[in-house]
């Protein structure tokens, strides 16, 4: 019967999760209309339910710990946060309708999601037997998904418009894609991709990273491009350091190449924009550096009008601040607002989570196989929440709890691994 229930929980938890990286996909097809408008967060709530109760059931019957103390810390915060919700919700409700304070709770489903399914994303995918090879034939698959999904919105919107840009607007009636989701998830996934099959020769390495950093591009999230980039570049670099010397000193000469051809595209990408039909990109892209573009200074505004009011809730925090004091969406694009929505308490222990993951995965770079992704999954994080993405980002969840799962497993011995592969099988 125990073997049955952990069975049972381990197809349904990463079933979920793999659901959930799926989103974007789901998301794209009901705004072409090609799939009925659902709302998906509620759908996954739903089936979160019975799973968080399997996992409780056998976390108390001691028949599934958790990895280990720092992936409970990482449940701890998630508790934490939620509990917060909750705590706040008379205060909410009495000056908010109730669509607006669900939709605000309603990223913490993907935090469940994420956090339940990296424990058991992280043992397989580090393991090579048949049941890592399944788990990674679905990240390829999701992958591949990606890119074709994003060359079908580009290709739609060139026919229609004769502008090489991701399709994420239309109109009669006006309706605007998520592009910002689709564009994490497929950095992710790409680091992913990185880390297994870029690990086997250089060419591999440099062509995942290549077609990834174009269809980025492609996809139009600047934040996304930029830390992807630095983060698989990263990655990249770890990866060929540790595969000896002539592999690095071919990486140099790539990497140089690579970085000059880039500079002359961009001169005469600017040059011609207008007929090759990527001036929106052009311009949207070379905007980082003049922070004159509408949504900057809208960021800058909500900096502004948001930051002092910490000095009245620094300790507790105030979840849906921005909801309830100036508008839906109006929150602070970066960590920052983490601690205005829950305090200071839990914003430090987010953060104290993500450096110790950080420089745990950088000393084991080398006697680690796993810690060069946990470098570039947690580069990409710490940029994101410095830079573009606030307290509601789900993705902080998952890039965190994969890596410091990955880093506990790798961390076993053979007999360690083996006890621990009984339980989890």
């Amino acid at each position: 019967m125990t073997k049955d229930a952990e069975r049972i929980y381990n197809v349904a938890a990463l079933g979920l999760l793999y659901a959930y990286l799926l989103i974007p996909a789901w998301g794209y097809l009901i705004f072409l209309d090609a799939l009925p408008k659902i709302r998906l967060t509620f759908v996954f709530g739903v089936l979160l339910i019975p799973v968080l109760m399997l996992r409780f059931w056998l976390l108390v019957t001691k028949k599934r710990p958790l990895p280990d103390r720092r992936y409970a810390l990482l449940w701890g915060l998630l508790l934490w946060v939620t509990i917060l919700q909750i705590a706040w919700s008379p205060n909410i409700l009495s000056r908010l309708d109730t669509s607006t304070y669900l939709s605000g709770i309603a990223f913490s489903v993907g935090a469940y999601v994420f956090v339940l399914g990296s424990e058991l994303m992280a043992f397989y995918i580090s393991t090579h037997d048949a049941k890592s090879r399944v788990i990674w034939t679905g990240l390829v698959i999701i992958y591949v998904g990606f890119i074709l999904m994003i060359a079908y919105g580009v290709a739609r919107h060139f026919f229609n418009f004769h502008q090489l840009v991701f399709l994420f607007v239309l109109h009669n009636p006006k309706r605007i894609y998520n592009y910002q989701v689709l564009s994490d998830t497929f950095a992710i996934i790409s680091l992913l991709m990185m880390a297994r099959y870029g690990a086997t020769g250089l060419f591999q390495r440099l062509a995942i990273y290549g077609i990834s950093a174009l269809f980025l591009f492609l996809a139009y999230s600047r934040s996304s491009v930029a830390a992807f980039l630095l983060a698989g570049g990263i990655l990249a670099v770890i990866q060929t350091w540790r595969s000896g010397r002539r592999q690095k000193m071919l990486f140099g000469f790539a990497a140089g190449a690579a970085l000059l051809s880039g500079v002359v595209v961009i001169i005469v990408l600017a040059k011609d924009a207008e007929d090759a039909g990527l001036s929106l990109l052009v311009q949207r892209f070379f905007s980082i550096s003049t922070f004159r573009t509408s949504s900057f200074q809208e960021r800058f505004q909500y900096w502004n009008q948001s930051l002092p009011l910490l000095k009245d809730y620094w300790l507790k925090g105030r979840f849906l601040y921005e909801a309830v004091l100036f508008e839906k969406g109006a929150y602070i694009h970066n960590w920052m607002s983490f601690w205005l929505a829950y305090g200071i308490l839990p914003f430090l222990l987010s953060l104290g989570l993500l450096f110790w993951a950080l420089t745990t995965a950088f000393v084991q770079r080398f006697s680690n196989p796993w810690a060069p992704l946990t470098c570039g999954l947690l580069l990409y994080n710490l940029i994101m929440i410095v830079t573009a993405r606030p307290y509601i980002w789900v993705y902080f969840w998952f890039t965190l709890a994969l890596s410091i799962a990955l880093l506990r497993f790798n961390d076993q011995n053979d007999h360690e691994r083996h006890s621990l592969s009984t339980t989890l099988e």
